[in-house]
């Protein structure tokens, strides 16, 4: 099959969450079609990406500047459209698609966040397939409740209309794809239920031996992240000013890494030696950090879909103390695959036990292991795709 996928960042390389997903998704779908990539650029990072990527697949790009972003966001933010998708509009590259489509006759497109549906909802290909991942209008809902007015005011506007353009795009794709029961609990649509799929993650499982680096203090505990997504900022800030102290006063020799590329101030402001914590920033390889921690942290207050970060601190062998939250969207038991915190002292609780509890600290870690195995196989989940692209078009239920 010649199969159309659309994504609103370059999916590659896979060094984050959503880019994780979406480069496994296209390397799955390469493996027995013919892929053709679309993707929006933002940086030279991204021109770089595309070049890599051209290497694999034949790749549409258009670069969208901070000036053409910046008005396409004023006229969506004086309309009643929600603003997200405006962020990754182009009317160039639209218009690339539509006479790539029209050129090359895909008979199956598959189109990687609901942002980038407005590329796709009037294209004549027979199949149409979205992965919304996670709900970005939940997304925004929690974000209101984490921030202070007038942000939260935006972002509360900002869920309720992403929730009802969501529910919009049902009508125009064959099968919607969330990561999780919960998401697709959280997205009611009535009447097309049987549309809505579960497609989880995957982790691909590490080699168990790595080098150490040498400015890695130990004991320490880790969190990963990209470090100007606000779930992350949120997180660490709350553990250092709410739980550090407390913790080095049972520990004073425990070192604590945030590791992760564009921190921004209130997380550079966190790195402080004498307190033993330390803000990497970007690192050309996170293992060495993972292997060498004790524990892995995720103190995700603002907590949607699924983790991947937390998956990868499992597949490397690594207890995790996360939020009910995280540990909810993975499906993972407390005492069994990970502890679960939500409050400063079990948090201190929690590391302190896997400090001290080498024995416990084992076999939460093989638990893990093992969970990860099980659960989180890439081609076992990425396997939806193709009993979806294998099936026939079905007549579209009138709205």
């Amino acid at each position: 099959m010649k199969v159309l996928f659309i994504a609103h960042r370059v999916p590659f390389p896979p060094n984050k969450g959503d880019k994780i997903r979406s480069f496994h998704i296209l390397q799955h779908l390469a493996r027995q079609h013919d892929v053709h990539v679309a993707v929006p650029v933002d940086n030279d990072d991204d021109r770089e990406s595309v070049n890599e990527l051209s290497r694999r697949y034949p790749v549409t790009s258009q670069e969208i500047s901070a000036r053409r972003r910046a008005v396409t966001m004023m006229k969506r933010a004086c309309g009643s459209q929600p603003l997200s998708p405006g962020n990754f509009w182009s009317t160039r590259l639209k218009s690339q698609i539509d006479e790539l489509a029209t050129r090359e006759r895909f008979d199956a497109l598959v189109v990687f966040s609901s942002s980038m549906a407005p590329y796709a909802t009037d294209l004549n290909i027979p199949t149409k397939i979205i992965d919304f991942c996670d709900l970005d209008s939940a997304k925004f809902a929690q974000y209101a409740d984490y921030t202070a007015a007038p942000k939260s005011w935006l972002c509360r506007i900002e869920s309720r209309r992403l929730a009802r353009y969501e529910k919009s795009l049902v009508a125009s794709f064959d099968h919607i794809l969330l990561i999780s029961p919960e998401e697709k609990r959280l997205f009611e649509v009535n009447g097309y239920d049987d549309k809505v799929k579960i497609m989880s993650n995957g982790v691909t499982l590490p080699a168990l031996a790595t080098a150490f680096s040498p400015e890695i203090k130990m004991p320490n505990i880790v969190f990963t992240g990209v470090m100007d997504y606000l779930p992350n900022v949120d997180a660490v800030c709350w553990f250092v000013k709410q739980v550090w102290k407390n913790l080095r006063r049972t520990q004073p020799d425990l070192s604590f890494y945030i590791v992760g590329k564009n921190p921004v101030k209130a997380v550079q402001e966190l790195h402080s030696p004498q307190e033993n914590v330390f803000v990497t920033g970007f690192v050309q390889d996170v293992a060495p950090y993972l292997h060498s921690a004790s524990a892995f942290v995720a103190p995700i207050r603002i907590a949607r879909g699924m983790q991947t970060k937390i998956l990868e601190a499992m597949a490397h062998g690594i207890p995790v103390v996360s939020s009910s939250g995280s540990a909810h969207g993975i499906g993972a038991a407390h005492a069994q695959e990970l502890l679960i915190a939500d409050t400063p002292e079990v948090f201190e609780r929690h590391v302190s036990l896997l400090l001290h509890d080498k024995q416990f600290a084992r076999q939460l870690r093989d638990n893990a292991v093992n969970f990860i195995r099980d659960k989180f196989d890439w081609d076992k989940n990425l396997a939806i795709l193709d009993e979806l692209l294998a099936q026939k078009k079905r007549p579209t239920i009138p709205v």
